[in-house]
């Protein structure tokens, strides 16, 4: 799984989930959110390694 965290906002992280829940995921959607809590993209869970390939060019490890 691609991951990269920083120390973790509550405050944020709550808004974030907030409106997730409001856009009414399934439970096989996967999300990807940016450090500043805004979502980029809601995908299929089936889809995961097409996200991954995606954005490994612009990953820094």
């Amino acid at each position: 799984m691609l991951t990269r965290t920083a120390t973790p906002d509550v405050t944020r992280s709550v808004a974030v989930l907030k409106k997730l829940s409001q856009s009414h995921p399934r439970p096989s959607d996967l999300f990807l959110i940016r450090t500043d809590g805004h979502l980029i993209a809601r995908v299929p869970a089936d889809r995961e390694m097409d996200v991954i390939h995606h954005l490994a060019p612009f990953a820094r490890w």
